[in-house]
């Protein structure tokens, strides 16, 4: 057979300075030859396990191939026009290999990762609430934008170019609307970044790298937040039974709204004297405390009703209260005290750890798990600021009048020749 006729035959490769004859399929065209019993040394030649190099006819691209993580053959183009951009294209390759990287998963989409973080939030016994939410930002804004792109294609000029498309209904000079999208933003991209964590720690990875990105800049968390005058006073504005042990519940245990809305009779345990919550945002169960007027409301919404029944309805027993929000900024309007619903729970927060109450047993009450976020809710006011200002100023008085005593024993000891290092209370005895 001469070489026109190979040609004809397999013309798969027609320049291949670092291919390895015995990899690839024969016959064989290298370089215009048909070789497809004799083993030629190619000039250049990569050791065993590099990988190879070579151009398809009729392809502009340099193409390479290698062993993946499972041993298999994997062959792909480069897309690149030279031969050193694609050997640079091939260690990249071969060191996502070596770190664990499924090179084959590289058309991996960010949509394909969905699923995986769904069933980790399931597996991790996130509330139904929490899921809900999570299903609402892959659909309705990560996967409309990060969804056809491919996973290993995902850094931070895409994030940055995300982050640019969420902010532009917001007029520039809104400074406040900005900073409360970016919070929004911020939890949006801390979902896309886990999903990327856990596609990385697979086995084998599905991603070459995990997702990082700069947390923009948020608003302050509300400082709002009632005493026991306000609350008494705002009290006598709520016309209707539930929305007094509304306020009640919420003030005195730190209760998410939520959860409170969420109660049954059965979880009203008034023997016991406790509540019993099932339904949480962080997912866990605990038992609050009833105490102090708590009793009093609680038993007046319970009476007559069945135990299956919501604890907090309207006027009539039976309908459960599902939005609060007008009967509360009634009450608040007439009371003329500016707060929200959940400022109930930064006010229960305040009130433990002014009572002194242990911060791991106030913590299990209302239901923070981490301390930092207990003490962005552990607001300092200025009557506890001042408080402490005049025991710093005792304290800064006890050691001036040391220092003092100090002086004057030392000038009394060198008007006597003594070693004036000698302490003040070893003369003044």
């Amino acid at each position: 057979m001469d070489d026109k006729n190979a040609l004809a035959i397999r013309p798969e490769i027609v320049d291949a300075e670092f291919v390895n004859i015995m990899d690839v399929p024969t016959p064989t065209i290298i370089r215009g030859k048909h070789l497809a019993h004799r083993k030629p040394v190619p000039r250049g030649r990569r050791e065993r396990g590099e990988g190879t190099i070579y151009q398809m006819k009729g392809s502009k691209f340099w193409w390479v191939a290698y062993r993946g993580i499972d041993g298999k053959r994997v062959q792909k183009s480069t897309g690149k026009v030279t031969k050193t951009e694609a050997a640079q294209f091939l260690r990249d390759e071969l060191q996502k290999v070596a770190s664990g990287y499924d090179t084959s998963a590289s058309t991996l989409r960010v949509k394909e990762l969905y699923p995986l973080h769904q069933r980790a939030w399931e597996n991790e016994g996130k509330s139904a609430k929490s899921l809900d939410w999570q299903r609402y930002t892959w659909e309705n804004h990560l996967i409309p934008f990060f969804g056809e792109m491919k996973a290993a294609d995902v850094g931070t000029r895409a994030v940055d170019t995300y982050i640019e498309k969420r902010l532009a209904d917001i007029e520039p000079d809104d400074r406040t609307a900005r900073l409360r999208r970016n919070g929004t933003i911020n939890k949006e991209l801390t979902i896309l970044a886990s999903a990327f964590a856990l596609a990385y720690d697979a086995q084998p990875r599905m991603v070459p790298r995990k997702l990082s990105f700069s947390r923009l800049k948020e608003s302050k968390p509300r400082q709002g937040f009632i005493g026991e005058a306000e609350y008494q006073r705002l009290m006598k504005h709520c016309e209707q039974t539930w929305l007094k042990a509304f306020l009640c519940v919420g003030f005195r245990t730190g209760m998410r709204a939520g959860e409170m809305l969420a109660l049954r009779v059965a979880d009203i345990d008034l023997g016991a004297g406790f509540i019993r919550i099932h339904d949480s945002k962080n997912g866990e169960s605990r038992s609050v405390p009833i105490r102090f007027d708590m009793r009093e409301h609680l038993t007046r919404i319970i009476d007559g009703k069945q135990r299956d029944a919501a604890l907090f309805t309207r006027p009539d027993g039976k309908t459960p209260v599902a939005n609060y929000h007008w009967d509360w900024n009634d009450a608040t309007a007439k009371a003329e005290i500016g707060i929200t619903v959940h400022d109930l729970r930064r006010s229960a927060v305040r009130a433990m750890a002014q009572a002194g109450i242990d911060q791991a047993v106030a913590m299990k009450i209302s239901g923070h798990k981490t301390i930092s976020m207990w003490n962005r809710y552990n607001i300092v006011d200025e009557a506890r600021l001042r408080e402490a200002a005049k025991k710093s100023d005792a304290f800064a008085a006890i050691e001036r009048k040391r220092a003092e005593d100090d002086a004057k024993a030392r000038e009394l000891l060198e008007s006597h020749g003594r070693n004036a290092s000698v302490k003040a209370s070893e003369v003044l005895q």
